[in-house]
């Protein structure tokens, strides 16, 4: 009766640290096929006997399922590490694309190391993912913008006074076209103020 409750308080606790770090647990069967997922996800119906590899499959962005096939296919043959890490868009039941991080492990193996069960976690990065290409973007026009600029224009370390930076027509002004300013260290001329 007591090594129940312990069970029941574990899973309990489980379930709540999934929950609360909204992440899904899986556990891929080999010998069957079958994924078990904790908790099940929206757009399927709970599956106590797991779902067909398939099934889950049908939902990766086209682009994304040759390179997580790859994965499986890797950690199904490896008698090594077994290790298995990917981000890829799966179809979100609100039919957009999520963005995914997904990592396990193989779990157990047969007398011969091959592998019979891989487990892991998931969760939704879509956020994160959205901020980094959304940072691409914006380092893109900045680049555009700086390097095409009809204007000179140096970034410099204010510490050590080093170019970080100049765009072409700086190089161009200073007469650094070959070999580029970055890495130079800015040295500031006086400049003459007129007759006094």
């Amino acid at each position: 009766r007591h090594m129940e409750e312990v069970l029941a308080e574990s899973e309990e606790r489980m379930k709540l640290a999934l929950e609360g770090g909204e992440i899904l647990a899986w556990d891929w069967d080999l010998l069957s096929g079958k994924i078990h997922l904790t908790p099940p996800p929206e757009d399927l119906p709970p599956s106590p006997e797991g779902y067909p590899l398939e099934i889950l499959m049908e939902r990766i962005h086209p682009e994304d399922l040759p390179t997580v096939l790859r994965g499986f296919r890797e950690i199904q043959s490896t008698f090594q590490d077994g290790r298995f890490e990917h981000i890829y868009r799966r179809r979100h039941p609100e039919g957009r694309w999520a963005w995914i991080w997904s990592r396990g492990s193989v779990s157990r193996r047969d007398h011969n190391g091959r592998p019979l069960r891989v487990t892991g976690v998931a969760r939704d990065v879509t956020e994160r993912m959205d901020m980094q290409h959304a940072m691409k973007r914006s380092e893109t026009r900045y680049r555009t913008l700086f390097d095409n600029a009809l204007d000179a224009f140096l970034v410099v370390d204010e510490d050590t006074a080093l170019v970080r930076e100049a765009n072409r027509e700086a190089e161009r002004l200073l007469g650094y076209l070959q070999q580029g300013m970055r890495g130079t260290r800015l040295r500031l001329l006086p400049c003459a103020t007129g007759p006094e």
